[in-house]
């Protein structure tokens, strides 16, 4: 088998795990195409985050009005919740 094969193969069966554990994954070439991406990230809803959450003791407040009294605090411009400005 050839190392091209056995990397495509490998790579198929580690999304497949990770699919299986609850992540979602995309796989992109480089613009040259001599290396491969994959991009893994944890769908917002779901029984896997509300698991992590948990396991993890992260509480995430629900109500944007608890943002209200927050300071600003370095780039943080306070009062609304953070974003994630690369989604």
């Amino acid at each position: 088998v050839c190392m091209e094969l056995y990397q495509e193969d490998i790579r198929d069966r580690f999304i497949e795990i990770l699919a299986q554990s609850g992540l979602e994954a995309s796989q992109f070439s480089s613009l040259d195409g001599d290396e491969t991406f994959l991009k893994i990230w944890l769908p917002e809803q779901g029984q896997v985050i509300d698991f992590m959450a948990d396991a993890l003791h992260y509480n995430m407040p629900l109500k944007e009005t608890v943002y209200q009294g927050i300071e600003p605090h370095a780039p943080y411009p306070g009062g609304a919740p953070m974003e994630n400005f690369d989604a």
